[in-house]
């Protein structure tokens, strides 16, 4: 099967199986808050925020370790895969030791990260540990995922992963139906994680037989070497990303309460689930684009980054501009009005939203040219100006969400919107951004512009008539695929988007 066959078969069982595990996740959600309430829901936010900070320990080490395996893999050097292996495997066992250590010293600190109101909940603590057990159990087998993913097999890893995500979700929901108990839940999902990594493991030991082999092979210091600088970048991205993101419930459940944590939360699953989807795009194409990276071909790599963010950034403006008129209404539907934020944090969260996608391809060129050491300074700064300027609008200034959502929006605009498409530039691409400047300044005027109309619709019109929503979908989409034919109607880009999808 050729790179580009396998890319788009990646691609497309992705999408069918994350939409899948989306929509049985949104009926659980439903009936979480039904049976548990806010509060729970809000810790439940508040301890994967928390652990997920916990997560920093393995310095980002997954997309290292699938890096190093792009030319092993092509090469069909069954003992350098091994060895790679054998190294991934070592390192995450003593991650796995780490951060069950640092799990166990957290606790003390538990009633300051929930709160007073929280820790009257019953059973805070086993829920705790359940959440921990399902960190740890992670690093015990699933990097064996990664050797399938490298070698643009992600197919097989996303179909697994969405038939234990189907059975998990089901058991939840009777659970909750029948005993409504948070314990019960948890343990649900940590015994689905431990299952689907032992059956991911015996289908990456069959594919690659030579792994089960017990003889000591071992990298040379210089691939070694390489591997910790790459890990040091990883941790430096896994900083920004944990401490721009990860926080947002800390800070909120410290200054307000976790009623506003579990409103806010449900807007973190639409917005998760839009970025998880093209997070999930930019996996399945990582690997061809690593091993296109192997050839060392500059002029290549920019023109197939050119295509990358057409065909992305056009898929993406498409579905921005459903989710710009749909958000509210959804919202009111599935959790109640109760339940839904003002306007204006809507438009903030939608901000957020869409500087996080444009980042997409990025994201693809950084994991697959292996540059995370080069850029290692950025997320650390992005980090830290994030954690100043939330605490300067959520303290002093006092407004809450709206805060959180700037500090992230200023930060992201500071720092990584510029810092990511520079070291593509200086690297890959050899000092060649032919064709890549133009095409995000044009989507950038298409982005602001969908923004804008998003919040007229939403501020003066307002509507949530299934015809008046219908309406401004329309309005939105014939609007936005105008302005991409009068800026790109003279280009080639469409006649690439033809032949990448269809062809």
């Amino acid at each position: 099967m050729s790179r580009t066959k396998r890319a788009k078969l990646n691609v497309m069982v992705t999408l069918i199986t994350y939409f899948v595990q989306l929509f049985l996740s949104m009926i659980v959600r439903v009936v979480f808050i039904q049976k548990l309430g806010n509060d729970y829901l809000g810790l439940n936010g508040v301890l994967t925020s928390t652990l997920s900070m916990l997560s920093l320990v393995d310095l980002g080490l997954d997309s290292v370790f699938v890096y190093t395996l792009f030319q092993p893999l092509k090469e069909k050097d069954a003992k350098k895969i091994t060895a790679v292996m054998r190294l991934y495997r070592n390192t995450f066992r003593w991650i796995a030791i780490i951060v069950t250590v640092l799990g166990v010293i957290l606790v003390a600190f538990l009633p300051e990260i929930i709160g007073n109101a929280g820790m009257k909940l019953p059973d805070v603590y086993t829920i705790y540990f359940l959440f921990l057990a399902n960190t740890v159990s992670s690093y015990l087998l699933g990097y064996n995922r990664s050797v399938l993913n490298a070698n643009q097999q992600g197919y097989i890893v996303n179909g697994v992963t969405s038939l234990s995500f189907v059975v998990v979700n089901l058991a939840q929901l009777i659970s909750l139906m029948i005993f409504k108990n948070p314990v019960l839940y948890v343990s649900i999902q940590l015994i689905g994680t431990i299952v689907l990594n032992v059956i991911i493991t015996v289908i990456a030991r069959h594919e690659f037989p030579f792994l089960k082999v017990t003889d000591r092979v071992i990298l040379d210091s210089a691939e070694k070497s390489k591997i910790f600088k790459n890990a040091v970048g990883g941790f430096s991205s896994k900083i920004g990303s944990l401490i721009v993101f990860g926080s947002d419930n800390i800070i909120l459940s410290l200054f307000t309460n976790l009623a506003t944590v579990g409103i806010y939360s449900n807007y973190s699953v639409i917005t998760n689930a839009i970025q998880t989807i093209l997070q999930k795009v930019s996996s399945a194409l990582t690997p061809s684009i690593g091993h296109l990276g192997v050839e060392r071909d500059s002029e290549k790599n920019r023109i197939v980054l050119t295509e990358v963010i057409f065909i992305l950034y056009t898929l993406i403006a498409g579905g921005y501009a459903i989710y710009l008129v749909v958000l509210s209404p959804f919202m009111r539907m599935w959790v109640g009005e109760k339940s839904v934020f003002a306007v204006q944090t809507e438009t903030l969260i939608s901000i957020v939203l869409i500087l996080q996608l444009v980042r997409v391809p990025f994201w693809i060129y950084i994991d697959a040219f292996g540059l995370q050491w080069v850029q290692r300074w950025k997320s650390i700064i992005e980090s830290f100006v994030n954690i100043f300027l939330t605490l300067l609008f959520v303290g002093p200034f006092n407004l809450g969400v709206n805060g959180v959502l700037l500090g992230t929006i200023l930060s992201t605009a500071m720092t990584v919107s510029w810092i990511e498409p520079f070291v593509i530039y200086k690297y890959p691409l050899k000092g060649n951004f032919q064709g890549v400047s133009e095409l995000l300044c044009k989507f950038g005027v298409l982005f602001g512009i969908q923004t804008f109309l998003g919040y007229l619709g939403e501020a003066y019109l307002g509507g949530n008539s299934l015809i008046s929503i219908m309406g401004k979908v329309a309005t939105m989409i014939l609007v936005s695929a105008a302005m991409i034919i009068i800026m790109f109607g003279r280009s080639n880009y469409f006649w690439v988007l033809k032949k990448r999808l269809f062809n």
